[in-house]
């Protein structure tokens, strides 16, 4: 209590104060300054009075709780009570000291009676639920939380933790229910949500949030926890753009040889990539994701057709869907993606971008949990890509298999293979079945906030015509690739990476090497 409104207090004793004797003049300077201990040795200097004995034990007892002496404190209010003491904040001062000595139900009794006479009302309620909570009367705690919330006096602090203390009574009263489960999502957690909206940064606002993160785990109701034990992000959208600048060496993928070489053609390139989604989440048990992509591909090299003839810009949408559930007694999820592409692109070479291709892709797939070190991801895709040029209308079978093996640094190693069976049906001699086979090794946090990508790909070709796979053979397409992601914020980013292509063949002309260097920034928003 504030020394104003103590010494207020006082003065309300009327007549008692107005016969108070001259030392009691001292004793007041002493009180509102603060110094207790001075009030003490002062009071015990002077005679009992009947008069004044009511005022004396209040001094006496206000003195002491400040000094946290709350037994001698309890002692000297209950006597102050019993000589007839009139201060408008006694039962409120009785009752914090006997709260302070853990003689509950006395001063449940007191604070009841400081709310009856209005003193600091609603702060008297809150004792009286607070005192009723821990003596775990959860009704009758709950009716007084509910009176302070209904006080128009309770400041916005009070009726915070007065908001979150009627969660955790609510709690306690829904464990003994039944339908616990739906009480607690129908009545309870929005409590703690209405706490949060309150004051999230204060530290009631804190403890919320904690604790309707526990609640929605411990009765399976947390939004980000599906029914199968994967957690997915609580950010449900995600809206990015990223900018890169490459310089690539060989964009015409002309081969080493010396006749040949002369018409390699370098270039730089800036590349803008757009990309968002949102992610639905139902019965926690189903995925629903619409994915918009957006990429825009200019070469610096205006001058050589065969380069800027590679000019483009894609729009992509997907439909990602997911169904969790356990396998092996591990989290799973079935996968069934639709995608479908449309890409403009300059192939007549005349700078005017142009219909080239359409792409729909069907994906099956299951992601699961088969070794204890990392998920592992199957998946069959069924690709239709429709040209400008019906010869290079072609239909895709696709398999794939990637493991995923946490290592003990935290670091990531990741296996992939990939096989896809390409039958151009206009155009037979161009039917191919590639296998793809990559390991990454990524080190996040590698130094500096940077992260670390390795990379390693072979990529083997066989041609189905006969007469090509004879003068070819089986192409095999080295790739080594390096990367580093530098955080510069929690939303921006900047990628350094380098790229090294080597192909070989049977047939000379259709071998060559190129290095590719970029730059890129990332931004999510």
């Amino acid at each position: 209590m504030k020394f104003p409104t103590l010494l207020t207090a006082i003065l309300l004793t009327g007549a008692a104060f107005a016969q108070t004797p001259k030392e009691f003049t001292n004793i007041y300077s002493s009180f509102t300054e603060g110094a207790y201990v001075e009030v003490i040795e002062g009071l015990k200097q002077i005679k009992d009075s009947k008069e004044t004995l009511g005022l004396k034990y209040y001094l006496f007892g206000v003195s002491y709780a400040r000094l946290q002496e709350f037994d001698k404190a309890a002692y000297y209010l209950a006597m102050a009570l019993k000589a007839g003491n009139k201060s408008e904040d006694l039962y409120y001062e009785l009752g914090q000291a006997l709260y302070a000595k853990n003689d509950l139900d006395k001063s449940r009794k007191a604070f009841y009676k400081a709310a009856k006479g209005n003193y600091k009302r609603p702060t008297s309620l809150y004792y009286i639920a607070h005192i009723s909570q821990i003596l775990e009367e959860h009704k009758r705690a709950k009716s007084f939380y509910e009176q302070v919330l209904n006080d128009k006096e309770t400041s916005n602090d009070l009726a915070q933790a007065s908001r979150f203390q009627l969660a955790e009574v609510m709690l306690e009263m829904a464990r003994a229910k039944e339908d616990a489960s739906r009480i607690v999502e129908s009545y309870i957690i929005p409590q703690y949500k209405l706490t949060i909206k309150m004051d999230e940064k204060s530290s009631v606002g804190q403890d919320a949030i904690r604790r309707l993160k526990e609640v929605q785990k411990e009765f399976g109701l947390d939004p980000n926890l599906m029914v199968n034990g994967r957690t997915i992000p609580s950010k449900r959208y995600r809206l990015s753009f990223s900018q890169s600048m490459e310089y690539d060496n060989n964009i015409t993928l002309s081969s080493d040889t010396p006749d040949v070489s002369s018409s390699q053609e370098d270039s730089f390139l800036f590349n803008t990539s757009l990309y968002a989604s949102y992610k639905m989440v139902f019965k926690r048990r189903y995925q629903i994701e619409p994915v918009i992509t957006y990429d825009y591909l200019r070469h610096q090299n205006q001058d050589t057709s065969s380069v800027y003839t590679n000019d483009y810009y894609q729009i992509g949408s997907k439909l990602r869907t997911k169904f969790e559930h356990k396998m092996f007694n591990a989290p799973a999820s079935f996968i069934f993606d639709i995608e479908y592409d449309y890409k403009k692109r300059d192939i007549n070479a005349d700078h005017n971008l142009i219909f080239n291709n359409r792409t729909t892709t069907f994906v099956f797939g299951e992601r699961l949990k088969f070794f204890n070190f990392g998920e592992s991801t199957l998946k069959f895709k069924i690709k239709s890509f429709n040209s400008y040029s019906e010869t290079n209308h072609y239909d895709s079978k696709v398999v794939s298999f990637d493991q995923v093996a946490i290592l003990n640094s935290g670091s990531l190693l990741i296996g992939l293979w990939q096989m896809d069976m390409n039958d151009y049906f206009n155009n037979e001699e161009s039917s191919t079945t590639t296998n793809l086979f990559r390991v990454d090794y990524i080190r996040p946090n590698f130094m500096f906030k940077t992260t670390l990508n390795l990379a390693l790909s072979l990529t083997m070709t066989t041609y189905e015509n006969e007469a090509k796979s004879e003068a070819r053979g089986t192409e095999k397409t080295w790739n080594p690739y390096f990367k580093l992601t530098r955080n510069i914020t929690d939303s921006l980013s900047i990628d350094f990476s380098y790229n090294y292509t080597k192909n070989t063949s049977l047939e000379s002309t259709q071998e060559y090497t190129k290095h590719v260097t970029a730059t890129e920034i990332n931004y999510d928003f």
